[in-house]
């Protein structure tokens, strides 16, 4: 029980955390990116090599891709059995993607979990959420558990995916009426995009 308390409050601070490495030198150069871990073309690999994950801003898929990801701001997470980095804002996509594995099996009933670590994440935010959405998905033969909240300002897309042994969060806080934001009817209708590749490409290498 004290370790899935663990978990959990790790998991809630991490939506909180923003990007501290890369991002602009003096408000106009790009400035290097500090990580343990690796890039390597359009991939993220964490330090041990624990999951792999495309770029919330692939530089080979566009030029405008390539620009986001020279003035990204990275962290990286690591924390008992919690290992993920968090993207962003970019340049002119302020949004912030998490990518995290929980090298955990999910507690109990899962979808009950996942609720309950979507609502105390929620909680935790400055203003008011409210919950929009919920629901599950597919991704290959894995169960995934999503939620959808929204304040005044901006809105907050959590998914969990369920691995069995292990489960991983894919997370996006975007910004209402930013430039590069989705509306809310796309994440209610599981139209998520970027958030949609990183579920996709998020690939577990060893536990």
């Amino acid at each position: 029980m004290l370790r899935s308390f663990r978990i959990v409050s790790v998991l809630i601070s991490v939506l909180l955390l923003s990007g501290c490495a890369g991002g602009t030198i003096g408000g106009l150069l790009p400035a290097p990116k500090m990580m343990a871990g690796n890039v390597e073309g359009d991939y993220y690999t964490s330090k041990n090599g624990e999951f792999t994950v495309q770029l919330p801003y692939p530089p080979s898929k566009s030029d405008s891709d390539s620009y986001e990801w020279r003035y990204a701001q990275v962290r990286e997470i690591e924390d008992g059995p919690v290992v993920g980095i968090v993207f962003g804002p970019a340049a002119f996509d302020k949004s912030l993607y998490h990518t995290v594995l929980i090298k955990s099996p999910m507690q109990g009933n899962k979808e009950e979990y996942a609720k309950d670590i979507f609502s105390k994440k929620a909680g935790s935010r400055n203003g008011t959420y409210s919950l929009r959405g919920e629901g599950t998905f597919q991704e290959g033969n894995k169960k995934g558990f999503y939620s959808v909240y929204e304040s005044e300002s901006s809105m907050l897309l959590l998914t969990l995916i369920d691995n069995e042994n292990s489960f991983y969060a894919v997370e996006a806080d975007f910004i209402k009426g930013g430039s590069m934001s989705p509306e809310i009817d796309s994440l209610l209708n599981i139209k998520w995009g970027v958030v949609g590749d990183l579920i996709s490409s998020f690939e577990i290498n060893k536990i």
